[in-house]
């Protein structure tokens, strides 16, 4: 019996479905999820997470946006399994914005993503650099350059 590795690679319109299953389940059997995909895509900033041939997560990162990490999703079952899908996808979107030169990520995480984002080094936006949200969340940023992998 082999074990399967998480792999994370570059999604295309192609992984639509497994996506939009990935966001279903992570959310809502009725969720839809549109929200720029195909823009994303074609910057190349869609990720999607594979545990060998299963798609059990995305992200996405805009990095034209304000705040360019968009999306980190990943199916229930693998939330806090101790597989780390969401933080593989999240450095994979972090080493791509290095890769562009962008040294500053920002985001806003849901309140159930807060501790998350925080043990992958991210820390809430001063409230003089805030932008403002309709919903609720924390606005997060993260220093690229001065930050390590985390292990």
């Amino acid at each position: 019996m082999s074990i399967k590795e998480i792999t994370v690679r570059l999604a295309s319109l192609n992984d639509a479905n497994a996506i939009r299953d990935i966001y279903r389940a992570a959310i809502s059997e009725s969720a839809s999820q549109d929200q720029g995909l195909p823009a994303i895509s074609r910057q190349g900033g869609l990720f999607i997470a594979e545990l060998g041939e299963t798609a059990i997560g995305f992200g996405g990162i805009d990095f034209d946006a304000r705040e360019q990490i968009r999306y980190v999703y990943v199916i229930p079952e693998y939330q806090r399994s101790g597989l780390r899908v969401g933080l593989k996808i999240l450095e994979t979107m972090e080493a791509a914005a290095r890769q562009r030169g962008i040294r500053l990520v920002r985001l806003h995480a849901a309140p159930d993503a807060v501790r998350f984002y925080e043990k992958a080094g991210y820390s809430a936006v001063e409230p003089k650099d805030l932008i403002g949200h309709d919903h609720e969340g924390v606005e997060m940023v993260k220093n690229l350059a001065s930050s390590t992998v985390v292990k």
